[in-house]
């Protein structure tokens, strides 16, 4: 009795109803998908731009539910920095602004947790949690892409995920922490433009050929179309 032959594995292989002539569907592993990619020179997986425009998405809905569960404590907040900025009226602008500084770190220390730990605590579990449960976020998914093993496109692992969120994330979740606690405000604004330059260059960096950002390459994964 012959063996029957196995299924080909997930992945772009030449449109079998081709239109235009040339294009790359995806097969995942058991029958053709909708999703298809037009001929020339391509990869078959998703540009940076559709990879930054799930980026905003996630980044609305995780800054959205912070902002939410944190509300009261963020007005408290608001009202301590108003409180310091009345006070700096009438003071010489060198004093004035060695006590707001004084004041802003001293109101931040008191919810530091709220508003600085919390909110980066909920991204990495919204992120964690997606990630492992659909292979995509809530931005991927209404993109229609997911993220695999770079080795065979498998669900990844635990520790890849932590890899590629502290990858991604992790230098902009310091900045608050490590600039408040240096007490300078230079410090904060050099650790933001490192932050922000980080996050541009890992964005940008899935712009090249091989259409993987350093948060993929860290932790061995890809973005790819979802079946």
């Amino acid at each position: 009795m012959s063996e029957q032959p196995r299924p080909a594995p997930p992945g772009w292989y030449a449109d079998p109803r081709p239109s235009p002539p040339g294009g790359l569907r995806w097969w995942d592993g058991t029958r053709w998908t909708p999703h298809g990619w037009p001929p020339g020179p391509h990869d078959g997986r998703p540009g940076w731009w559709r990879r930054a425009g799930a980026w905003l998405i996630d980044g609305f809905i995780v800054a959205a539910a912070s902002w939410l569960v944190t509300l009261p404590v963020q007005l408290d907040f608001q009202r301590d920095l108003r409180v310091a900025q009345e006070r700096m009226v009438g003071d010489p602008p060198g004093t004035a602004l060695a006590t707001y500084w004084s004041d802003v770190l001293q109101a931040w220390s008191e919810r530091w947790v709220w508003v600085g730990l919390l909110p980066a605590l909920a991204a990495l579990a919204y992120h964690l949690a997606m990630l492992r449960s659909r292979s995509a976020t809530v931005g991927k998914l209404s993109l229609g892409m997911r993220v695999e093993s770079a080795s065979g496109g498998a669900r990844p692992s635990w520790s890849a995920l932590v890899r590629r969120v502290l990858t991604q994330f992790g230098p902009g979740w310091l900045v608050i922490p490590v600039g408040f606690a240096s007490g300078s405000a230079a410090t904060i604004v050099l650790l933001f433009a490192v932050a922000f330059a980080w996050q541009l260059l890992d964005h940008l960096w899935a712009a090249g050929s091989g259409r993987r950002a350093l948060h993929d390459l860290a932790s061995g994964t890809r973005v790819a179309w979802a079946s």
